[in-house]
């Protein structure tokens, strides 16, 4: 690259190192916080499993970031399902279980296959957020949902740019959800999140994450 004025050099970042570098800086940010456990640094070590710890990860290092303690479940006991994080604010003491989906998609992230198309993923998230509901958390419930899906196909769902209304996809499953509840919301906030770095070529330069809440 050639030398900017004052002697320093500028570079594009490019999709393979932005998921390297947020890789790095959310495992930073968990074990600083004294949170980096065995047990989640050996799922992020295996292929088979390395997707779903890796947005576990993430979710753990958003809510560290935002203000929260962690305690993690007791996996030994069988007895039960559970949430993969409760977090408790330090200034209000408010405890939320916290559930992080990833959704699989061939050819990516260590799952076999080859890589879809643009405009054949499969968009339905609601296997995902039934299967968190199921586990019948104590605190409130929110959901990190991470859809997996090219920064274009993304932005046509979540409605970022420019800001649009949930999409009917999303927007009908939560209706549905809310209507076998006895109208109320059984996930208090999800946040659903695109992170589509994996997706771009060698050199190719990084895209923007992608965030809604609702």
């Amino acid at each position: 690259q050639p030398k900017n004025p004052d002697g320093s050099y500028q570079v594009q970042i490019t999709g393979p190192m932005l998921g390297y570098f947020t890789f790095a800086y959310d495992l930073f940010i968990v074990q600083d916080n004294g949170r980096l456990d065995n047990r989640l640094l050996a799922r992020l070590k295996n292929p088979s499993t390395f997707q779903g710890a890796r947005h576990e990860l993430f979710a753990e290092a958003t809510c560290l970031r935002a203000g929260f303690t962690i305690e993690h479940e007791d996996e030994s006991d069988g007895s039960t399902r559970h949430a993969e994080f409760t977090a408790i604010h330090r200034f209000t003491g408010q405890p939320i279980s916290v559930e992080a989906k990833s959704k699989h998609r061939p050819g990516v992230l260590g799952q076999p296959g080859a890589i879809e198309a643009e405009g054949q993923h499969n968009l339905k998230v609601g296997q995902l957020l039934n299967d968190a509901i199921r586990k019948n958390p104590p605190h409130p419930l929110v959901v990190f949902l991470d859809l997996n899906l090219p920064w274009n196909t993304a932005d046509r769902l979540l409605g970022m740019d420019p800001p649009r209304p949930p999409h009917p996809i999303i927007q009908n499953t939560l209706d549905r959800m809310r209507k076998r509840h006895d109208g109320k919301d059984p996930i208090n906030l999800l946040v659903a999140t695109n992170h589509p770095e994996h997706y771009s070529a060698e050199e190719e330069a990084a895209p923007s994450a992608q965030i809604r809440s609702e």
